[in-house]
């Protein structure tokens, strides 16, 4: 027979009691576990079952407790959670929370991944304090959450080292993305900032993230390719479809280990020839452009043909 517990605190106390004080190793690893419960993603090992189960569950009856003032019933509850990639996982989108409670914070440094997409959050809602402890992040999702605010602004360096993804599509971003707006996040490999109409990036703000492989910001306003982003070496995937952009620089060559460059819909009128010279290029995704300079067998002859051709009208 389980035991009867009353209110939400001591609820909360009861599932945190439950936490095994060895449910997550800081292993270095990338390997699956076992059979002794733990399973590894990347490098950062995961919690345990038992542990996320009253992780999740105990943010899930204290997000209910705050979303639900007046006994209003939300919806969000323990088994509303969505935890598809496995334990440690919280998925919470949609469900009118305009923050998380304090006694939710308490718990949720155990999370591996966040997802408060599509919630209507404060401008208060993820204090930099509690956000700081959450050193086993590894994906965070703030889609379309109404933020004015880079959410990281203000974060110790590397106080999320285990954050791998950041998604902040379609957010109203009402200044350029700061300085230190990676800082907390070193081992970043991948940023989505799609959407985010007027999106700017001040100087040196991709700076902290020195191994990000991952970039889009599609439909976002961009008149021009920023030049940050020509200061991201490590990018393999650059996405930038459905923007205003009127050419690509000479200086992209320096994103010398691009895989993908996805400029299609924009507003193109030509290439530098010196694109050519991006020969790890598998995927140059042009359509949509009013390209006038380059004829339409040669477009759709293939991006190794088309760089092939770009590189024969470099000056000599």
């Amino acid at each position: 027979m389980h035991a009867r517990v009353g209110p939400l605190s001591l609820l909360l106390e009861h599932l945190r009691s439950q936490i095994p004080t060895n449910d997550v190793s800081t292993t270095r690893s990338s390997s699956s576990g076992g059979r002794g419960g733990t399973a590894t993603t990347g490098s950062v090992t995961t919690t345990t079952t038992s542990g996320a189960v009253a992780v999740t569950a105990a943010v899930a009856a204290a997000a209910a407790t705050a979303a639900a003032p007046h006994g209003v019933t939300t919806g969000i509850s323990s088994s509303s959670i969505s935890a598809p990639g496995g334990p440690g996982e919280l998925v919470l989108c949609g469900k009118g929370l305009t923050a998380l409670p304090g006694e939710a914070w308490a718990v949720a440094a155990s999370l591996t991944r966040l997802d408060l997409s599509s919630n209507p959050l404060a401008p208060d809602a993820l204090p930099a304090q509690h956000l700081a402890c959450m050193d086993r992040l590894r994906m965070l999702s703030l889609n379309n959450c109404g933020l004015e605010c880079w959410p990281l602004a203000g974060l110790p360096a590397g106080s999320l080292d285990a954050l791998h993804t950041l998604e902040m599509r379609a957010n109203p971003l009402g200044s350029p993305l700061p300085a230190d707006a990676l800082n907390a996040c070193p081992a970043l490999r991948a940023l989505d900032v799609s959407g985010v109409r007027g999106l700017r990036f001040a100087p040196g703000c991709l700076a902290g993230a020195p191994s990000l492989e991952r970039l889009a910001a599609c439909s976002a306003g961009l008149q021009e390719m920023p030049a940050e982003l020509l200061r991201a070496t490590a990018l393999r995937e650059l996405h930038l479809r459905g923007n205003g952009l009127m050419a690509v620089p000479d200086g992209v060559t320096v994103l010398a280990r691009l895989t993908q460059l996805d400029v299609a819909g924009n507003d193109l009128r030509g290439l530098p020839p010196v694109l050519g010279l991006l020969t790890g290029l598998r995927a140059l995704h042009l359509e949509g452009n009013g390209l006038r300079t380059i004829r339409r067998p040669i477009l759709e002859s293939g991006t190794p043909a088309l760089l092939e051709w770009l590189r024969g009208r470099i000056p000599a």
